[in-house]
């Protein structure tokens, strides 16, 4: 039973090796690094194959979008501009296919986008750099998002913005309740799921509380699943979510059948 099983998986990825079959879903997208109440942490290596310039001979812009508050990155292969959200993982880009620069910046300000002119006034701290990543050469661009206090956050909202055209966004102040440490660290599976169904969440937290907890609860949902999962029910979901994580446990799960 066991070697029907080894045979079956391996069959689903006939005629490529494991290093071929999983690198796609590690370039040109952005993947999670860490996060805590304080930061988060994104990482992208972006292909530098077919990589043209976007502006002024630039090979990457960064934009920022004051409605949602999230940073891009815009870069041009061929006769496309791709908007990378450097603040949401795992997320397609969106294309624009345009004849022009100066079309390029209307459209992207049209949409409500803006060239930020200091990154870390806005709670963003960037590191980028060439990398070779697994033989591939690539951009890498690692961004952490800093959470605010209280007490700063009034302050930013009392200063003049460093964004070029910034529209005033959204001022909604913190709340942080006694009980979001614990559904952030210690709440259960369940007990996490209730509260964000609840109505109290909603009302006790703010947007980036919310989205915080939803992520836990998701990654919370996903070790279950990696752990208690057959392997053919991995393989069937990384086909669809191509989740680096995903991987590691097939090969995993593999090599333990292989050595039994």
């Amino acid at each position: 039973m066991k070697k029907l099983l080894l045979l079956s998986a391996l069959l689903l990825f006939q005629g490529c090796s494991f290093n071929q079959l999983f690198l796609s879903d590690e370039i040109d997208s952005v993947n999670i690094v860490k996060y805590t109440p304080k930061v988060k942490e994104h990482r992208a290596y972006f292909t530098r194959e077919g990589l043209r310039p976007v502006l002024r001979k630039q090979k990457y812009l960064f934009v920022f979008r004051p409605k949602e508050k999230h940073l891009y990155v815009l870069l041009h292969k061929e006769n496309r501009y791709l908007l990378y959200n450097l603040s949401v993982p795992n997320k397609q880009p969106i294309t624009f296919t345009v004849s022009s620069e100066k079309q390029l910046l209307r459209s992207l300000r049209k949409a409500g986008y803006m060239q930020p002119e200091n990154l870390e006034a806005l709670g963003f701290t960037v590191k980028t750099g060439l990398r070779r990543y697994k033989g591939v050469k690539t951009i890498m661009i690692d961004v952490k998002e800093h959470r605010p206090s209280k007490k700063k956050e009034k302050t930013q909202n009392s200063t003049k913005q460093t964004v070029t055209n910034l529209q005033e966004p959204d001022t909604h102040s913190d709340l942080i309740e006694p009980l979001y440490p614990y559904y952030l660290h210690d709440a259960t599976q369940k007990e996490l799921s209730e509260y964000l169904h609840s109505g109290r969440a909603k009302k006790e937290l703010s947007h980036g509380e919310i989205s915080m907890l939803e992520h836990r609860l998701a990654e919370m949902k996903k070790r279950r699943f990696l752990q208690e999962a057959p392997l053919e029910a991995l393989i069937a979901e990384y086909k669809k979510n191509k989740d680096p994580e995903f991987k590691r446990h097939i090969q995993l799960r593999i090599k333990e059948l292989q050595e039994q």
